[in-house]
Order: C-alpha cells, then sequence, then structure tokens
C-alpha cells in the first residue's frame, strides 16, 4: 500500500496535468454541444420578442401598458441570460478547473 502512495505522490503532477487535459477536453466538447442549445435558446427568445411586439402594437394602452411591455421584454431577457448560464456554466467550470490544475 505505502507503495502505490509513493508512485501517486511522485508522479502528482503528472496526474494533474492529465486530469487538466482531460478536464479542458471535456469543456470544450460541451461547449460545443451547448452552442446548438443556444441557437435554440435565441430562436425562442426572438419569437417571444415578436410576439411581445405585435402586442403591444395592436393593443389598446387599457390592455397593454408601456410598463407591462417593458417589463415582458426584460422578463424575455432575463430568461435569455438564466438559460444561458445553465448550459455554459459546466463547461465554463470544467475548463478553468482543467487549467488551475495545469497551473498547479
Amino acid at each position: 500500500m505505502a507503495k502505490i502512495f509513493n508512485c501517486i505522490r511522485d508522479n502528482a503532477g503528472y496526474i494533474l496535468g492529465i486530469c487538466g487535459v482531460i478536464s479542458i477536453t471535456v469543456g470544450v466538447i460541451k461547449a460545443n454541444k451547448a452552442k446548438i442549445k443556444a441557437s435554440e435558446i435565441e430562436k425562442e427568445s426572438e419569437e417571444n420578442l415578436k410576439v411581445i411586439e405585435e402586442v403591444h402594437n395592436t393593443a389598446s394602452s387599457d390592455e397593454y401598458s408601456e410598463e407591462d411591455y417593458t417589463n415582458d421584454i426584460f422578463i424575455v431577457k432575463a430568461q435569455k441570460l438564466v438559460n444561458y448560464i445553465k448550459i455554459y456554466s459546466i463547461p465554463l467550470m470544467l475548463i478553468v478547473c482543467g487549467c488551475l490544475s495545469l497551473l498547479h
């Protein structure tokens, strides 16, 4: 058992380097997969903004005020930002952790 721990301790730099390279590679692959989802998020957001704009132009001010319009646009943009954070947070963390392990 002591031989295994000594081997790990002696090669810790190499092990960290290998883990770093693997982490960066997986992070890049996940980021590329997230790009597909990002285009769907962008498309959905644009559709929602078009609907909001259409309702704003056709509805009377009693039914749909400027404040409602502004709030709806804010909500759509906030949802878009949250969705981007959801899909890109894990790849970003993997890449950052991989870079930090390579620096160690």
